[in-house]
């Protein structure tokens, strides 16, 4: 038992994560760790190192110490290292063990760009080879990313607008909005997404001859009022 002791106490913590690591690598997933007392301390290391191991049950509570807290500089690496959101939140319960609060302020940044780098793919780049009809169904399509990425994640149909399409068409749904507001829906969020074309103002200005000069009047000093006030 000392022998054993003096043994796990002459190792380091990081050189138990390498042998599990190369361990854990020659395995197909997903991979499961069950230990007991010290053979269950030792993967917590694992969890930090390796963050594709999901799942380890330790079988003798307690026995937990500083030594076994990951290191900071590592856990942060490996975290801006993820591109999946699951698994990096799978990987930010496992932090919330221990407390170091910047760690998971660097997972939570992660988590934002990730999450950005998914809307700028669901929103796409501005398409030149569209109708207006077209456009205005584009727009509606990139609001509603934008509501759902401002939002965390949860979906927000363009409801009323939707609803004044279905009712007087593309067109008139556009015209009315615009007269009608002080800015039309969300401009300032698509501006700031790179995708103001999508905005109703813009849509008019580049289809004059379908809305008319009162309009597209108003549309020009809505997209004037939002850069003096911004």
């Amino acid at each position: 038992m000392a022998r054993g002791r003096a043994i796990s106490e002459a190792t380091s913590w990081y050189e138990v994560a390498g042998d599990l690591t190369a361990a854990v690598a020659s395995l197909a997933p997903p991979v499961c760790v069950v230990g007991y007392c010290w053979g269950g301390t030792s993967p917590f290391t694992l969890l930090i190192l390796w963050p594709k191991l999901t799942r380890m049950k330790r079988l003798q509570e307690g026995g937990l110490s500083p030594m076994n807290a990951p290191n900071p500089d590592v856990a942060i690496a490996s975290a801006m290292k993820m591109t999946n959101r699951a698994s990096l939140l799978e990987f930010r319960e496992k932090m919330a063990v221990f407390d170091m609060p910047q760690v998971i302020q660097a997972i939570d940044q992660r988590l934002n760009e990730l999450a950005a780098l998914e809307l700028h793919r669901a929103i796409g780049s501005p398409r030149t080879n569209l109708n207006v009809v077209q456009r205005v169904n584009e727009a509606v399509r990139v609001l509603e990313e934008v509501r759902a990425y401002n939002s965390g994640g949860r979906r927000h149909a363009a409801s009323r607008t939707r609803q004044m399409i279905k009712a007087r068409g593309e067109i008139d749904a556009v015209r009315r909005t615009v007269m009608n507001n002080h800015t039309s829906t969300g401009l300032e969020d698509l501006a700031a997404h790179g995708r103001l074309d999508c905005a109703f103002e813009q849509i008019i200005l580049d289809f004059p001859e379908v809305f008319g000069p009162e309009v597209v009047a108003k549309a020009q000093a809505n997209l004037d009022r939002r850069k003096t006030d911004s």
